[in-house]
């Protein structure tokens, strides 16, 4: 997640995909795991702008 600060995941955690479904566990599981992992980042994010100041 270097370029955003959070993400919307609204359906895709949803049986299929659909937003009328249920939410399906191995989603969330899937996505949960990724999430630990940094989405696969080699650095965790910085809490902190890059500084625009040369």
């Amino acid at each position: 997640m270097q370029a955003a600060d959070g993400v919307i995941v609204s359906s895709s955690l949803k049986r299929q995909g659909k937003i009328e479904q249920s939410i399906d566990p191995n989603r969330v599981s899937q996505f949960v795991e990724a999430a630990r992992n940094g989405f696969g980042l080699k650095t965790p994010p910085s809490p902190f702008p890059p500084s625009k100041i040369k």
